[in-house]
């Protein structure tokens, strides 16, 4: 492996945990778009989890558990921001992606094809994900924290582009 590849978003977590000298605002202003990012997350996990549930094919399932990871990771990151200026950490969700799952749900049993139903679904979660990083990032963040969004956003924008490029891929099977 190089040694000069790119920290990962565990390093830099990492990093602000122990860095006594990292300063983090009391300021809440900047709260509003994390908290709406970080339950986005919370939600997408659980929806990436019950799709990986509901589809048979079990290479979509194993796609389906890696991104939640992905999620959980980026949540990780996010969130000792929120815990230092609030003091505990936001576990909440969105109602936006909850209604999404929900309406997914409903089409897959509708629908004969459950994994199209989840793929689409689940792209336009992560659309949603990125739309909610780039509000954040147009905040005045902390340098710190505007590092972890970067590297999240980074995060979300794999998992974004490789749904895509299934849901494609399986849009052309299906035509």
């Amino acid at each position: 492996m190089n040694s000069q590849a790119k920290p990962s978003l565990k390093t830099n977590l990492e990093a602000v945990r122990f860095n006594k000298e990292v300063e983090i605002p009391k300021d809440k202003d900047y709260l509003t778009h994390l908290n709406d990012l970080v339950r986005a997350l919370n939600s997408s996990i659980h929806f990436y989890r019950a799709a990986n549930q509901d589809v048979p094919n079990v290479i979509l399932a194993g796609v389906f558990n890696e991104i939640a990871e992905s999620h959980r990771m980026c949540v990780e990151a996010l969130q000792p921001f929120i815990t230092y200026t609030v003091g505990e950490p936001e576990e909440g969700n969105s109602f936006a992606v909850e209604l999404r799952k929900v309406y997914a749900s409903v089409l897959a049993c509708i629908k004969s094809d459950t994994e199209l139903t989840y793929l689409s679904n689940l792209e336009e979660v992560e659309d949603k994900l990125l739309e909610l990083c780039d509000r954040a990032l147009e905040e005045n963040i902390p340098v710190t924290c505007r590092v972890i969004v970067n590297e999240v956003r980074a995060s979300i924008q794999v998992s974004h582009d490789r749904m895509l490029g299934i849901l494609r891929a399986r849009e052309r099977l299906a035509s």
